[in-house]
């Protein structure tokens, strides 16, 4: 209970101290109220006030927590809920597990929300808005995209199949290739639009990964060695692994990089289970073509950027001098339907973004970052904001 009415003593304080909340219109905030990035969305206009919160961290599985009038649903100790997205009910959001992206989809895409409870006969169904979803939620697979949720419990996973490669899924959702061996893992999942990725369990050691946000870590085929985090990335890379796996004899993982310990897989029926390159079959996507396909797309329904799409605000930064010296926060809104922002200079050129900020940044209408700046001191006066579809240049008096 101590610890419930602390967080929603901290959501308050924080909601007092941010921008003036859009009410009934999802929002991007980050570091707020958890590390990460926060989608949220607040509404009084019911018989009782309501607000959901998601929360991103790539060091964190996702966050979920509601508060309906008083009562906090979600964290800590409190009372369990879930969504029910255009009439499909979600339960155990939190661990959902490989299932956790087809959620997001579900829940971006949203025409109708609502929160159910374990107090559901006194609450009922309680309406959420869908206003500015899409804007505020990152495409899953798009450079934004970091969220993930807790493994299934065990007693939900299918039980699989040790020393032989298989493949489950279809082609509406894609495929995943697999194999395991003792407690380790090693598997391939490729999905419709979206970059393949390689994930690896061993020893343990259960975030290693080609996505950025996961752990490095280095495989052999063959003796032929590859490194998860640079496979995939180019379409040259990933035929080359491809062709490789078809014709495996052999399969180790070193999660601490060559030289360490060697954790090896059975290849037995991996030519079989791995379509071919350019079959029916094959929908693997490497990341370089997967971006060219989003610029594509980008590029044909791209708006042309016009005066007052880009708001820029320029604000100190309120953990200055306490966690960061970072003085200065800039935050940009887009007034357009579609912007794509591909370079940002900054006090012609003096200034630069935080680099773990990754451009390109894609936004709706409402959609917004905010960026800290170097060097520490940068004071900015004057940005030039370069999109697909224009450039603008805006600037502070002071």
């Amino acid at each position: 209970m101590k610890k419930s009415l602390l967080l929603l003593a901290m959501l308050a304080a924080i909601q007092a101290q941010a921008e003036p909340t859009q009410e009934g219109v999802w929002q991007v905030s980050k570091g707020k109220p958890f590390p990460g990035y926060n989608y949220w969305v607040e509404d009084s206009s019911g018989k009782e006030e309501v607000s959901l919160t998601l929360t991103c961290d790539p060091n964190a599985t996702a966050e979920l927590i509601a508060q309906v009038g008083y009562t906090q649903y979600g964290h800590y100790g409190d009372k369990a809920f879930g969504l029910i997205i255009d009439g499909k009910r979600y339960d155990g959001i939190r661990r959902l597990g490989e299932d956790f992206p087809a959620f997001w989809e579900a829940l971006r895409a949203a025409k109708q929300l609502a929160i159910f409870t374990e107090d559901e006969e006194e609450q009922g169904i309680v309406p959420v808005p869908t206003t500015g979803l899409a804007a505020a939620l990152p495409a899953v697979g798009s450079s934004g995209y970091f969220c993930r949720a807790k493994e299934k419990p065990e007693s939900e996973k299918p039980q699989p199949a040790k020393g032989i490669w298989r493949s489950s899924g279809d082609a509406s959702k894609g495929y995943t290739y697999f194999v395991y061996n003792r407690g380790d893992s090693f598997s391939i999942a490729c999905q419709p639009n979206k970059p393949a990725a390689i994930t690896a369990n061993v020893g343990g050691y259960s975030n290693l990964g080609s996505a950025p946000y996961l752990s490095d870590f280095v495989f052999t085929v063959d003796g032929k060695v590859f490194i998860a985090h640079q496979a995939l990335k180019e379409q040259k890379g990933l035929d080359t692994l491809w062709n490789a796996l078809k014709k495996a004899k052999e399969l180790d993982v070193y999660p601490n990089g060559k030289g360490g310990r060697k954790y090896s897989f059975p290849t037995d029926q991996i030519a079989d289970v791995l379509p071919a390159p350019g079959s029916a079959g094959f929908i693997c996507l490497s990341e370089a073509e997967h971006n060219a396909a989003v610029l594509n797309d980008d590029l044909v329904n791209i708006e042309p950027l016009k005066d007052g799409d880009v708001h820029l605000r320029k604000r100190i930064n309120p953990y200055y001098r306490k966690t960061t010296w970072n003085k200065y926060l800039l935050d940009i809104t887009s007034r357009s339907n579609r912007m794509v922002i591909t370079d940002l200079k900054i006090n012609r050129g003096s200034c630069t973004i935080d680099p773990k900020a990754k451009l390109p940044f894609r936004m709706g209408f409402g959609g917004k970052v905010t960026l800290s700046l170097l060097p520490e001191d940068c004071n900015p006066l004057e940005i030039t904001v370069t999109t697909l579809g224009g450039e603008q240049t805006l600037s502070f008096e002071q």
